[in-house]
């Protein structure tokens, strides 16, 4: 098998139909395309990282090379996974999760503080009345989350 058995249609034509000028045109023409193309290609790839390790959160650099050596179906997944979780981080920011879980974390904190006190209250009460009140406030800061009003 020589090279002329392995062309394509396309070159057997330009074979037969052009003149030998006509081809050194051709194929300086192509070259240049291809070297555009090559540059073009290296820009594209500019700026990732191959990542060293999967175990670890990517870089954005070593992000952009997963992204630009992906297949389609895994750049279709990566894109449903972050709009997943655009659409989590953007419903939790409208809906103030942040101050909630601080707003709960305070809210412990003063518990913690009014069981304490009430705490040193019982031991430093004589009287039974005042006793069996704390002891009766106490129980419900204790109530199981089902019971809870």
């Amino acid at each position: 098998m020589t090279r002329l058995d392995d062309m394509s249609e396309q070159a057997r034509f330009y074979l037969d139909n052009c003149d030998e000028i006509e081809l050194a045109e051709l194929a300086a023409s192509s070259s240049e395309v291809i070297k555009q193309l090559r540059a073009k290609l290296a820009a594209f790839h500019q700026g990732e990282e191959e990542p060293a390790d999967e175990c670890v959160s990517p870089t954005p650099a070593q992000w952009l090379w997963q992204w630009n050596h992906a297949i389609p179906e895994q750049r279709l997944e990566m894109a449903d996974r972050i709009l997943n979780a655009f659409a989590t981080a953007s419903r939790c920011h409208l809906e103030g999760h942040a101050y909630r879980v601080e707003d709960g974390r305070a809210d412990r904190a003063a518990l913690g503080r009014v069981r304490a006190e009430l705490d040193r209250w019982m031991l430093n009460t004589l009287m039974p009345q005042t006793a069996r009140a704390l002891s009766d406030v106490l129980a419900a800061l204790n109530q199981p989350k089902e019971i809870r009003p």
